[in-house]
């Protein structure tokens, strides 16, 4: 559930290229591949909104499934299976987050890592500023690191 959470607040701390939404009221997708854990609270996600956006939870099993995400969490800790999604989404309007242990350091945005039990975030700058994304600093400054 902590992982949710992060990812909404994310959302509000991250400002997406102009040509990521066709208009004010297009929803606002958060993508989930490789868990499908996160069934029971994505109601309480798709009752909010980012901005004007309404909210949209999607399930995702394959690779080619993934589609018009702003955000993205992508479980699966296996490289060959996110590096790929990595190069297929890399400047395509998605913020990609990921807890495999070199994610951020091989392309990924946002790695997520657990230290003395509390979720904490690496931010690859650089991937992030390279697809078009504005962080704003409140969110860089919670980071516990910054891949530059």
């Amino acid at each position: 559930m902590a992982v949710l959470i992060y990812l909404y607040n994310f959302s509000k701390f991250i400002r997406w290229p102009a040509k990521a939404f066709n208009n004010e009221d297009e929803l606002f997708v958060i993508g989930v591949v490789g868990k499908d854990a996160f069934l029971e609270i994505s109601a309480v996600l798709e009752s909010g909104k980012i901005g004007t956006h309404d909210i949209s939870v999607r399930y995702y099993s394959k690779i080619d499934e993934i589609k018009g995400c702003h955000l993205l969490y992508i479980h699966q800790k296996t490289p060959d299976f996110w590096q790929p999604l990595i190069r297929k989404l890399k400047n395509s309007g998605t913020v990609m987050v990921g807890e495999a242990s070199t994610f951020a350091r091989q392309g990924g945005m946002i790695q997520f890592m657990t230290i003395k039990n509390k979720l904490r975030f690496i931010i690859n700058f650089k991937a992030v500023k390279a697809a078009g994304f504005d962080l704003d600093s409140r969110l860089l400054s919670l980071a516990l690191e910054l891949i530059k």
